[in-house]
């Protein structure tokens, strides 16, 4: 696997910090401070995660794309032609 963790542990990180000022901008009290951090990390750590799986997905998707074919590959995906038996 190519993709690391810390891009969606840093994307909840600053999510979760955001959601905290936030929470303490519009006045709430510590409580509701804690679980807009608790929401808004965890949505940012699945929001990262998402991102990340679907960039390693279109960068291997690239990948075989550019990769030269074999011609093993290239006969075990050729059409196949059915013969009657008989």
């Amino acid at each position: 696997m190519k993709a690391s963790i810390v891009g969606p542990l840093g994307m909840g990180a600053l999510a979760g910090i955001a959601g905290a000022a936030g929470a303490a901008a519009a006045g709430w009290p510590i409580l509701g401070c804690l679980a807009a951090y608790s929401l808004c990390g965890a949505s940012g750590l699945l929001g990262g995660a998402v991102l990340n799986y679907r960039l390693v997905t279109a960068q291997e998707a690239r990948e075989l794309e550019t990769a030269p074919r074999s011609e093993s590959v290239a006969a075990a995906s050729a059409p196949r032609r059915l013969r009657a038996a008989g």
